[in-house]
């Protein structure tokens, strides 16, 4: 794009323009292949010009559709499982189809232990038994 002065010639061009009513395109293309809607629009804006708005045509709207109401029945949570009252593993002791929900400290000096209660299987995407799958957020149907 190359940078066009805007002459006084110029400026009474886009004046007269205005004035009849073209609109921002027809105006740049009637100034010269140079000349781009943008920068007609600013030449027009700080010379204080006001473009003629075409008159708007009305649209019937479309009647709305009327919504079908839908009733929510909020079911009941299941009691929850009972507890499994195993013993927490280490992770060495773990098998596939052990827990793997962390409980104890696991800090520096004492080794992480996992809850291992029997679940579905980390092959099979349930690293974690029924209680610890709803306490982790993980709520699809069990196959197991």
């Amino acid at each position: 794009m190359t940078w066009v002065a805007w002459t006084t010639e110029a400026s009474d061009q886009l004046r007269e323009l205005v004035a009849d009513g073209h609109t921002m395109q027809s105006a740049a293309k009637a100034m010269g292949p140079h000349v781009t809607r943008g920068m007609v629009a600013g030449r027009a804006r700080r010379m204080g010009l006001k473009w003629a708005t075409p008159p708007t045509i009305k649209m019937d709207k479309k009647p709305k559709k009327e919504r079908k109401r839908v009733t929510v029945i909020k079911l009941p949570k299941p009691p929850p499982p009972p507890p499994w009252h195993g013993e927490a593993l280490e992770l060495v002791d773990l098998t596939p189809y052990s827990c793997r929900w962390p409980v104890g400290p696991g800090d520096r000096w004492t080794p992480q232990k996992f809850c291992g209660a029997p679940c579905g299987g980390v092959e099979y995407n349930h690293p974690y038994c029924a209680p610890h799958e709803r306490k982790a957020g993980r709520y699809y149907r069990r196959d197991t």
